[in-house]
């Protein structure tokens, strides 16, 4: 590269020099065709061999080919053929890989960008300039209408996520550098040029990647956030699944009924009979409860199998026929259920070729002794129907439950992947495992795709759950917000090379003319006469040739003022932008929290309260339905410690009440009649306690831990969007105060009369305060001349 730019400034011939200026920047082309191609190739053996891919190669190296041919074509003395060569090879190629390969329409435009630069700049012929940069916006315009449509036919692969902005910015970085270099060297036209693109391009492209980040980081925080709530929710669904089992082991008989059960086993062992012939005493209790079994099995959905084991753990009564005689006397289930309720962790069982869950509990006498077992085989498509069911994060978020040997338990929404016969090992799975731990992180896939998870293990069932969404659907927004951003600079730039062309051919022609002239007066030509029939600021220039330099200086500023004032138009554009994704009003933060904490989980009441100045009462400041509203009206307030509320905000700690009538200092409001539960959860930073969440329930017991870590959580966040609304509207207030002083400032600076300057002052602060002002100034002689000034009372 540096030999490159070597050759570009070396002392030549003009002719020469135009030669080897134009082959220098045809090797530059050909080399970036070379990593284009590695690229292809990568991406062909990524995919499989995608048809896409296989034409993305042949179009790279078409570009490479057409490249050497131009080189050859330009050093042979035919410049302009060769010029046109790798023009219109290095414009078809990129359009037409983007038409192929999703992603990659932005890196075709920063390529085309970057290409058709250097080609007419230093290429190009000067009477075809003019066409290359029309059909270059027409191929610009193109790619991008191809990437916001998004054709069907699009090879789409995980690998241009990552490569696309990477290889975007490595152009951009080369643009850069390249047009940064020309900025210090070449003659008036070209550093124009580079000058405007400079002042064009990088702040635009600073501040969409600080807001591409910021977004992408927003939306992954989101995603995690929602991914945990929704492994939360999937876990009350799985202990809920265990608790119902157990209770339906409860209701399987009356008390009488276990204790006559109790006695025939008993009675069975001690008689040594054979339980499976029905042909003893007790054929026609182990009858009976057969059909009690069956029946129950009938109307519940829980359990695939209810069956007896007596004291020596073997099978005497089943729903299954075929099951009775087995024996399960090593089987943990039997062995625990004889000390009490237990649910046996998911197991392959050789005899029934599946996994299978057992649930089980003692079956005591009337004296509390277990005199054998009772024990169910769960339904595990119950299961599967509570992992399968909808997280709400588009098509790609599933949960699936995974054992300890890695199988998968339950079964997957995609095609492919059978529960038994899958094994994953992917990171979220491998750390829930081992670890025994909870978290979230991004990873690759069980399906081979780079995911966002949220992993929890479930010690009683010794599983890991999992939730996990495709990162190509979780962050779509920002990739799209990302892509967007590079789009519009990309089409910024062209536009500023259109710009930068037609500002420097009106400014630089006249200039050369002037030079031309300025040499020419110092051969001694003193009478010439320069004729540039203008009534701009060149036009000046050439009446006045001595103040040439400062005419010159004040266009070039009024150029930069311009550039200037389009990228501080632009930040401000992307900074609003970027604000519409965040609530800055704390009003409308407290209201839009409470509607929504209130109508996601369907709770009584929400309301939000908040420290006063002094930090000593806690007002109300946002509450759902007409009770909300009513206590705002009345200011309704809260002192510290008191309640649940100012409990809660005095020790910075969550106070959960399942039932209300139990809690002492509970404070009831007339207004909420119907409050049976309450939970106070902290709105804090650290120790910094700014208020207090507070939900309420309609019915006893309705509110748990489930609910205090879920709502902590929005707490957590609130706590935030409130400190950063407080910041912002603080910052508004300085920047308010600053520009007041400011304008008042300037005010006074623009005149150079006291008396003037007095006025100014008393007149611009008597506005700011909202008050009538004046000044009436006296001038009288005290006999040494000097002026008295007098204000009135």
């Amino acid at each position: 590269m540096e030999q490159t730019m070597s050759e570009l400034t070396s002392s030549k011939t003009p002719e020469e020099e135009a030669v080897r200026q134009a082959a220098a920047v045809v090797q530059v082309v050909t080399l970036i065709a070379v990593l284009f191609t590695a690229l292809a190739v990568y991406l062909t053996i990524q995919t499989g061999g995608a048809w896409q891919a296989y034409q993305f190669i042949i179009l790279a190296a078409q570009v490479i080919v057409a490249s050497l041919v131009s080189v050859n074509l330009i050093r042979s003395g035919r410049p302009r053929l060769g010029a046109w060569i790798v023009f219109i090879s290095n414009l078809i190629a990129p359009v037409w890989a983007a038409l192929l390969i999703s992603k990659l329409g932005y890196v075709a435009l920063a390529y085309i960008l970057v290409t058709v630069y250097f080609t007419i700049l230093y290429v190009m012929p000067n009477e075809a300039k003019r066409t290359t940069m029309l059909l270059a916006i027409f191929g610009l315009v193109i790619t991008l209408l191809t990437e916001l449509i998004n054709p069907a036919w699009r090879l789409v692969s995980p690998l241009m996520l990552i490569a696309s902005p990477i290889l975007t910015t490595l152009l951009g970085i080369i643009f850069f550098m390249v047009i940064l270099r020309q900025a210090w060297s070449g003659n008036i036209r070209t550093r124009l040029v580079t000058s405007f693109l400079i002042f064009v391009i990088v702040p635009l492209v600073f501040s969409g990647l600080i807001s591409s980040l910021l977004i992408r980081q927003a939306a992954q925080t989101d995603t995690y956030n929602h991914l945990s709530s929704s492994a939360t929710l999937k876990e009350d669904s799985v202990n809920a699944w265990v608790s119902s089992m157990s209770e339906t082991l409860k209701l399987v008989f009356h008390t009488y009924e276990e204790t006559d059960i109790v006695h025939a086993l008993l009675e069975l062992e001690n008689e040594g009979s054979n339980t499976q012939s029905g042909e003893t005493d007790h054929g026609a209790v182990f009858a009976d409860t057969t059909n009690d079994l069956l029946t129950i099995l009938s109307k519940t959905v829980v359990f695939d199998e209810i069956f007896i084991l007596d004291q020596n753990g073997q099978v005497v009564v089943s729903t299954d026929e075929t099951q009775v005689g087995k024996l399960f006397a090593n089987q943990s289930f039997f062995q625990e259920g004889l000390k009490g309720e237990y649910v046996q962790p998911p197991q392959y069982s050789q005899s029934l070729g599946e996994v299978i869950v057992y649930a089980s509990k003692p079956l005591l006498d009337e004296h509390g002794h277990a005199g054998g077992v009772v024990a169910g085989r769960a339904n595990l498509d119950l299961l599967n129907e509570i992992m399968l069911a909808d997280i709400g994060i588009g098509n790609t978020g599933e949960t699936y439950l995974v054992r300890s040997n890695n199988a998968l338990l339950t079964a997957s929404r995609f095609e492919g992947y059978t529960a038994g016969d899958t094994y994953i090992r992917t990171e979220g799975v491998n750390t829930a495992i081992q670890e025994k731990s909870t978290g979230t992180t991004s990873y690759v896939g069980y399906r081979g795709t780079p995911v966002l998870g949220a992993y929890r293990w479930l010690p009683d069932l010794e599983l890991a759950l999992v939730a996990e969404v495709d990162q190509t659907e979780a962050l779509q927004t920002a990739v799209t917000s990302t892509f967007t951003s590079l789009g519009v600079a990309v089409i910024a730039a062209l536009l500023a090379i259109g710009a930068a062309f037609f500002v420097t051919q009106t400014i630089a022609t006249p200039l050369g003319k002037l030079a031309n002239a300025a040499e020419r007066i110092t051969a001694g030509e003193l009478d010439i006469v320069v004729q540039i029939e203008r009534q701009d600021e060149i036009g000046v220039l050439a009446e006045t040739f001595n103040s040439m330099t400062t005419q010159l200086r004040e266009t070039l500023e009024g150029l930069e003022q311009r550039v200037t004032d389009r990228t501080r138009a632009l930040e401000t554009s992307t900074e609003v932008s970027r604000r519409l994704s965040t609530i800055l009003d704390q009003r409308q933060l407290v209201r839009e929290v409470v509607d929504q904490v209130q109508t996601a989980f369907n709770y009584y009441h929400a309301h939000i309260y908040l420290f006063d100045e002094q930090k000593e009462n806690l007002m109300m400041v946002g509450g759902t339905g007409d009770a909300g509203q009513a206590m705002l009206a009345q200011g309704h307030t809260i002192p510290k410690g008191r309640g649940l509320v100012g409990r809660a905000a005095d020790t910075n700690l969550p106070v959960l009440v399942p039932d209300v009538t139990q809690a002492e200092g509970w404070l009831p409001n007339p207004l909420l009649p119907d409050t049976k539960a309450e939970v106070a959860i902290p709105i804090s930073l650290g120790s910094n306690v700014l208020g207090v969440l507070d939900v309420q329930d309609d019915e006893v017991g309705e509110l748990n831990e489930g609910d205090v870590e879920l709502l902590q959580s929005i707490a957590n966040q609130v706590a935030i969007a409130i400190q950063n609304a407080r910041a912002y509207q603080g910052t508004q207030q300085q920047v308010a105060r600053e520009a007041l002083i400011t304008h008042i400032n300037q005010q006074i600076q623009s005149t150079t009369d006291i008396e003037d300057a007095l006025k100014i002052a008393v007149r611009e602060l008597g506005r700011a305060l909202g008050t009538q002002t004046s000044v009436k100034l006296k001038k009288t002689d005290s006999g040494n001349g000097q002026k008295i000034v007098q204000k009135p009372e």
